[in-house]
């Protein structure tokens, strides 16, 4: 069966009830998986499900090179678990005999040594000097608030308040 036609089901079955309690994923989570797997196709060349056979070591490859870049363990760990779980998803499903990636080792995502920091005042006009309109806009938002992305995401207009200029952060949603 072709790989992503598969994906797309796999990916239509979690929006139903993908979690472990049944529940389904987030839209959010929906689509980083649908982007993960469809990312994997295109640096493996995964045309069908015939392709995952013995695909292990151009996975721990890619893996690898990853690493290397300078990717965080926990953003290489969670790429990997995308195409893992898929394909223990299959097998459950009856559309492959055995899990490809069984034998994928665990990847190290203690924290990253470096500590993170603050941007500097002149990075942060480098970066607005650069930044495109809306997400200049955005960028000020979070270094003004703390907001982290998913925060930032569930923003929406009537979180504005503009009679007070403010901007109305919710810590419940």
């Amino acid at each position: 069966r072709p790989f992503l036609e598969v994906v797309e089901e796999y990916v239509r079955w979690g929006r139903a009830f993908g979690r472990k309690d049944g529940k389904p994923w987030t839209a959010d989570y929906a689509q980083r998986k649908d982007g993960h797997l469809r990312k994997w196709a295109e640096t493996l060349s995964i045309e069908t499900l015939a392709d995952l056979d013995a695909i292990l070591p151009r996975v721990e490859a890619v893996l690898g090179q990853l690493v290397e870049a300078g990717s965080a363990g926990s953003t290489v760990s969670y790429l990997a678990t995308s195409l893992s779980s898929f394909c223990e998803w299959c097998v459950g499903h009856g559309y492959l005999r055995e899990n490809p990636l069984a034998n994928l080792r665990a990847i190290d995502t203690s924290p990253v040594k470096e500590p993170r920091r603050a941007l500097t005042p002149e990075e942060i006009g480098r970066l607005f000097a650069v930044a495109p309109g809306w997400r200049r806009l955005a960028y000020a938002v979070a270094l003004t608030t703390g907001l982290r992305l998913g925060e930032l995401r569930k923003l929406d207009r009537t979180d504005l308040d503009i009679e007070n200029g403010r901007l109305r952060l919710r810590w419940k949603t």
